[in-house]
């Protein structure tokens, strides 16, 4: 390596790791990383193995070193994430060194350009769950792997060493596992090895060592999922790629750039050696295997699971993209443009530093004790997962104890409050002036539908991974300034803080219905019809904003003939939404029946339906429509059809999504 080479190796393993320490200490425990450390409360070793990695769906490597390593450190957020992140940040160089074994310099400075700076690699060296350890392992595997095929096939510490990391691979991810599981028949190809039980020492090793765990190892492939994936479809790769390239498309243009300059310079160079394709075929082959398998099998497919073998695309594409003949210079000028660009799409575009240090429960635990207005006494609800996810950041942070506090798991929709007539009635019963709804996105949207017509008044507080709602039935309560502004750091943002009278953002458009007028009576299957093209939304809301939209559809009915089977003729009656793309084809249906919710005063009924659209995926040439199904045709009058539009939470699914 020249020293013009040595400097950027160093400027870019420094940027790597700075990108993935900045502001270190403030990088929260996400739901996932607050379950492992839950599943380490178990009175010994032998029992946590049996309730937490027994039943998990990963191997016993991290859970078993956050056993011992919390016994040892403690559980101080930084302390726990400071070997992982220090993994993450190590795999850079260990990448580096195999890409240069396999490739050039050149290829293996443009692969650790992409690896520094990407959000993709670098979130994923920011957790305390498999992903940071597994591309340590990986990269340090593959280094090995590169130094046995060449000229250490038969130095023995090498193979004990990659023997060791091939062990410790197969103990932290079962996509490591696949990842050096690849390896073995790939060195075959490339090397063509003639010693062949010399090449197989270290798997050997590996599979001897790994032994007490088959067990494991058998149970959680039998189970096949973690349950909670859903089956991908070609639009979930499509994604996933988008994910990986920070959902710009100025990549497709550099990528463009630099094979046309390619072919302008080295038009020799152009044909890739048939080695380059390998890399390809390695890149792939978990995405097409885990594909496959969460078609046919059980969902498995997700973004993390593919960050071990990330490296392969950039071998491929440096070695098709890049000339041997470049200078120093050019290759300055390529990567300093790669750096940059990825660098700023990192900050301004995804806002990767604002999005994921503000999210999950430590935003939550934050955003309800600033509803609190330090007082603790506001009653709080708090949905999903378990206590101890609350209670961690409570007692991280120091804040006193809530006074009126109830952990709602899970099931609380499914057997107590099962309709918003259920949950109307126990609001009532509680009768509470104010009411904090903390992790809201954890319920039904139907949910916070009843909350809005017991309280009128609310504030909200949205990230990503977190929703915190304060309700009132009076807005005495509220102020531009909610909380205790003696400490800035408490301070509400103001596109995070909105307040309206009647809980719907001030910005908002509403629709009326464009066949049945109001207050006429009907006996017609679909009633009051209201068409929207999704171009008139963007319009309002923009480009990103569509994706994340609140369409509330409220219809109240009267009933002109009364009868005794007031309750079947209401389960005959339901409000509905559809979303269509171009061709008129269904994209998303929901609906909501009259039955489940609380009649009025007078003679008439009341239904709301709320449709958020981070749940599904608009077409921006679809439209949406809604209407009143009336199956049983019984002649009714509509007295009030209302759809809303407004914006909804544009950072719920923001560190994975384009928003």
């Amino acid at each position: 390596m020249s020293t013009r080479e040595k400097i950027t190796l160093f400027i870019l393993l420094i940027l790597g790791f700075i990108l993935r320490f900045f502001n270190f200490t403030e990088i929260p425990f996400t739901n996932d990383e607050l379950s492992a450390l839950n599943r380490l409360n178990f009175p010994d070793f032998s029992t946590m193995l049996s309730k937490a990695v027994w039943t998990d769906g990963h191997p016993a490597g991290v859970q078993t070193f956050l056993w011992f390593y919390v016994k040892l450190f403690g559980t101080k957020q930084w302390i726990i994430k400071l070997p992982f992140v220090f993994m993450g940040s190590l795999s850079l160089l260990f990448y580096f060194l195999a890409a240069k074994n396999l490739s050039n310099i050149k290829t293996a400075l443009f692969a650790l350009a992409f690896l520094a700076t990407l959000q993709y690699p670098i979130i994923y060296s920011q957790t305390i769950r498999p992903y940071s350890s597994g591309q340590f392992l990986a990269a340090v595997c593959l280094y090995l792997w590169t130094q046995l095929i060449h000229d250490k096939s038969q130095n023995r510490i090498y193979q004990i060493l990659f023997g060791a990391f091939i062990f410790l691979s197969l103990s932290n991810h079962y996509f490591n596992l696949l990842f050096v599981g690849l390896l073995f028949p790939t060195g075959l190809i490339i090397q063509k090895q003639k010693n062949l039980f010399q090449y197989c020492i270290p798997y050997l090793i590996a599979i001897l060592l790994y032994i007490p765990q088959i067990p494991i190892f058998i149970h959680q492939i039998s189970v096949g999922s973690p349950g909670w994936l859903a089956t991908p479809s070609l639009n979930t790769v499509i994604k996933h790629f988008e994910y990986c390239f920070q959902f710009s498309g100025i990549y497709f243009a550099i990528f463009t750039i630099l094979i046309i300059y390619k072919i302008a310079k080295s038009p020799s160079d152009l044909i890739p050696k048939s080695k380059t394709w390998i890399w390809l075929i390695l890149y792939f082959a978990p995405i097409l295997l885990s594909f496959v398998y969460s078609i046919y099998r059980a969902p498995i497919f997700q973004d993390s699971i593919f960050v071990f073998g990330f490296v392969f695309l950039f071998l491929f594409l440096g070695d098709v993209l890049l000339s041997s003949n470049y200078n120093s210079k050019t290759m300055t000028i390529i990567l300093a443009t790669i750096v940059c660009t990825n660098i700023g799409i990192l900050n301004f575009k995804r806002n990767h530093y604002q999005e994921y240090y503000h999210q999950g429960y430590s935003q939550l635990v934050r955003d309800t004790y600033r509803f609190q207005n330090k007082q603790s006494l506001i009653p709080t609800l708090v949905f999903g997962f378990e206590p101890y996810f609350f209670n961690y950041y409570k007692e991280q942070n120091q804040h006193p104890e809530i006074q009126k506090i109830q952990f709602l798991r899970d099931d609380f929709f499914a057997e107590t409050a099962k309709t918003p007539n259920d949950f109307i009635r126990i609001l009532r019963k509680w009768n509470y002036n104010q009411i904090i709804v903390s992790n809201a996105i954890e319920i039904p949207q139907w949910a916070i539908s009843a909350l809005e017509i017991e309280y009128p008044y609310s504030i909200k507080s949205l990230h990503f991974g977190s929703e915190v709602y304060l309700f009132s039935k009076e807005n005495s309560i509220f102020t531009n300034k909610p909380n205790d502004q003696s400490n800035s750091n408490d301070n509400f943002e103001a596109n995070r803080c909105l307040l309206s009278q009647d809980n719907i953002p001030q910005k908002q458009k509403v629709y009326s219905p464009s066949i049945v007028s109001i207050n006429t009576v009907t006996s017609e299957k679909w009633i009051c019809t209201t068409k929207i093209e999704i171009d008139s939304i963007i319009k309002y809301l923009g480009s990103n904003g569509y994706k994340h939209a609140m369409i509330s559809i409220c219809a109240r009915i009267e009933l002109p003939k009364k009868s005794s089977g007031i309750n079947s003729v209401l389960k005959t009656l339901n409000l509905v939404f559809i979303a269509s793309d171009k061709n008129n084809k269904n994209i998303h249906f929901m609906y909501e029946s009259f039955d489940r919710w609380t009649e009025t005063n007078t003679d008439q009924y009341n239904c709301i339906l709320v449709a958020n659209c981070n749940h599904f995926e608009m077409d921006p040439l679809g439209s949406v429509s809604t209407f009143i199904e009336n199956n049983g045709t019984t002649p009714i009058k509509v007295t009030k059809f209302k759809v809303t539009i407004s914006q909804g939470n544009n950072h719920l699914y923001s560190l994975v999504n384009d928003f």
